[in-house]
């Protein structure tokens, strides 16, 4: 996230490393389908991550918060949907297509409290030893919700074209 150079204001609406994250996520898990996938898949990206660039400070908070939240609710959407996520084993395009738009928007939408809440509200504070900001909280969560809602959807439609393409 340091290195995307966007106005402070518009970062939690616009931001790059969400929408990256909720894009792959949602094509990974549309791939594999089982309960379970979510939590790896978020347990892959905190380890990736911490190699890669943050480092293994705050650990394993870090990653008991992505796997528990981002990636059960992924889970629970396979789980309701009984591997059916996306619509992708629906025959019907036009049901296939709601199906990825709705769910990619609640879905979306359950992301949007994890890190105002979860994480700057909660984990961040024990970590960085900082008291939150009850404004900053609602701040993130209302900007952070109104960006994937904007972005989920679309994901879901292209997780769901992925899909599609490699099924045949």
């Amino acid at each position: 996230g340091d290195m995307i150079f966007l106005p402070s204001g518009i970062y939690p609406l616009i931001n790059p490393p969400v929408w990256f994250r909720i894009i792959t996520s949602f094509i990974v898990v549309a791939l594999v389908r089982k309960v379970g996938s979510g939590m790896a898949v978020f347990t892959a990206y905190d380890l990736i991550g911490d190699l890669i660039h943050f480092g293994f400070g705050g650990e394993p908070l870090w990653l008991i918060e992505d796997a528990l939240t981002y990636g059960l609710f992924m889970d629970v959407a396979i789980f309701i949907t009984k591997g059916n996520l996306f619509g992708i084993l629906n025959s019907d395009k036009f049901k296939q297509n709601l199906s990825a738009i709705v769910e990619g928007l609640l879905l979306g939408f359950a992301f949007s409290f994890v890190h105002p809440f979860f994480t700057y509200g909660f984990i961040a504070p024990l970590i960085f030893g900082f008291i939150p900001n009850q404004e900053r909280v609602l701040y993130l969560f209302v900007t952070y919700m109104a960006g994937n809602a904007l972005i989920s959807p679309i994901a879901g439609l292209l997780a769901l074209r992925v899909a599609r393409i490699i099924a045949v």
